[in-house]
């Protein structure tokens, strides 16, 4: 391949089935966010607001904040009352009755859902307060983080040649505020769309120069769209050749396209 963009190396290593796993809760979006996907999140989307960002921790399997976070990043909610639980050597508050069982040690009353609380306590954490408490400061915030899905997976469907990066449109889907406004024509964000665990380019002339997509095969993804393969579907052949179906002078893939994996011979 001629004169090659000079993110596409970036591009093809860009490891597009590796799902993003949000851990911090952003007061403003009131939603969890992936600071990977989108980094200076405050900064960025939300200049000049209160805007806090929470860390999330799984702890056994669900999901706490520590007890130092509530104190300095609350979101202004009142956390009294709630219990905390020590575990592994830190203070959690679980966000719901769920907790690791060795941390029930010393606790002999009952929260109004039948969780096990210390006696200076009223609630096993904010779930239930919130539930029980439909009023106050922040407290439809602190409902939102509760009922917040943590196990939910999202993928990396974009891709920044400015960043030279990869992200999830979910987490930040006005990449575009992240670069000056100087910058706005000398890149795009390509979309990303994934099919039977390969990433494909859909629209590729509307998205990349000739260079890379021309002679490519094209094949139509599920949505009815025409894209091109981003890398190779086959694995090599014993002998190391690349046993694909490159016919009348085309790539199966952009991959194989920078390499020069050519059967017909055209450039």
């Amino acid at each position: 391949m001629d004169n090659p963009p000079p993110y596409l190396d970036h591009l093809l290593a860009e490891d597009f089935a590796m799902p993003c796993i949000p851990r911090v809760f952003c007061s403003v979006c009131a939603t969890l966010i992936c600071l990977d996907c989108c980094p200076d999140h405050t900064a960025v989307h939300h200049p000049g607001t209160n805007a806090v960002l929470v860390e999330v921790v799984m702890v056994e399997g669900f999901p706490a904040l520590t007890h130092r976070s509530v104190r300095t990043t609350g979101m202004g909610y009142d956390w009294n009352h709630i219990q905390r639980v020590k575990y592994d050597g830190n203070t959690w508050v679980m966000l719901r009755r769920d907790r690791p069982k060795k941390s029930m040690c010393g606790m002999h009353e009952k929260c109004p859902c039948g969780c096990r609380i210390s006696p200076k306590n009223t609630f096993c954490s904010p779930s239930c307060k919130v539930a029980a408490i439909q009023r106050g400061r922040s407290w439809q915030l602190v409902q939102s983080l509760v009922n917040t899905n943590f196990n939910q997976l999202h993928w990396r469907d974009s891709y920044c040649t400015a960043c030279r990066r990869s992200f999830s449109s979910h987490h930040c889907l006005n990449h575009i505020s992240h670069h000056p406004v100087e910058q706005e024509v000398n890149f795009v964000v390509v979309e990303i769309l994934m099919k039977e665990g390969f990433p494909f380019i859909p629209d590729p002339d509307e998205q990349l120069p000739e260079v890379i997509c021309a002679r490519v095969t094209r094949v139509i993804v599920g949505d009815g769209r025409s894209a091109i393969p981003l890398r190779t579907q086959v694995l090599p052949s014993a002998n190391n050749a690349h046993n694909c179906t490159c016919i009348m002078g085309e790539w199966c893939s952009v991959f194989c396209k920078r390499n020069g994996a050519l059967v017909a011979g055209a450039n």
